[in-house]
C-alpha cells in the first residue's frame, strides 16, 4: 500500500537491519573500465536523437604535459589530441535549436555554471573535447582558450546508418 511505502524506514523495501545482515554477501560485479568506455561511446554514437559527449583527459603522468593546454601549445609541439588519452565522462541528448556554435557555447555554460548532479567530471575546461551528433553526423570540438576548435580526426568516421543496417540484418539472420 502507498501508506506502507511512505512509512517504510529502509530503502527499496529492505529495512536497514536486513541490509546490514546481507550487504557483505551481495556479489559485486567488476566493471572493466575499457568495456565501460566502449559501452558509453556506443550509446552516444547509436543514440537515435541528436546528442553530445564530453571527453576529458585521463589523469596521469602521460597526459600531464597537455592537460589544460590550448591548441596553440599543442600545435607548437606537433601534438594532436588522441582518443586513447581521453575518457568519455558524460553523454546526453543535445538541446534543440541553434547552430553548432551556439550549442557548444550553451554546453560550456551548462557544464561550468549549472552542472548536472550526475556529471562526474570537472568543469568543462581547455583540453576537453565535446562531440556533437546532429542528424547522424558526428563532429568533435576541442575546448580552446577562446571558443572551440574542430577536430575532424578525433573519432573515426563511420557510416552509422550502415552500422544500424548491419545490426538489423544480424537480427534477422540474413
Amino acid at each position: 500500500d502507498t501508506e506502507d511505502i511512505e512509512m517504510h524506514s529502509g530503502i527499496f523495501g529492505v529495512t536497514v537491519e536486513e541490509w546490514d545482515e546481507v550487504k557483505d554477501s551481495v556479489p559485486v560485479m567488476e566493471v572493466d573500465p575499457a568495456e565501460q568506455q566502449k559501452r558509453l561511446e556506443a550509446s552516444f554514437l547509436e543514440n537515435e536523437h541528436d546528442s553530445f559527449a564530453i571527453y576529458q583527459l585521463q589523469r596521469g603522468d602521460e597526459t600531464a604535459e597537455i592537460r589544460f593546454m590550448n591548441s596553440d601549445y599543442l600545435k607548437k609541439r606537433d601534438i594532436e589530441p588522441e582518443r586513447g588519452n581521453y575518457d568519455l565522462v558524460y553523454t546526453d541528448v543535445l538541446p534543440q535549436g541553434g547552430d553548432s556554435s551556439s550549442k557548444l557555447d550553451g554546453l560550456f555554460y551548462r557544464f561550468n555554471e549549472d552542472r548536472p548532479a550526475d556529471f562526474p567530471g570537472h568543469s568543462l575546461s581547455v583540453s576537453d573535447i565535446v562531440a556533437l551528433k546532429q542528424n547522424g553526423v558526428v563532429s568533435c570540438h576541442y575546448v580552446d582558450s577562446f571558443g572551440f576548435k574542430e577536430l575532424p580526426m578525433f573519432l573515426p568516421r563511420q557510416n552509422y546508418l550502415k552500422n544500424a543496417e548491419m545490426a538489423m540484418e544480424d537480427d534477422y539472420n540474413q
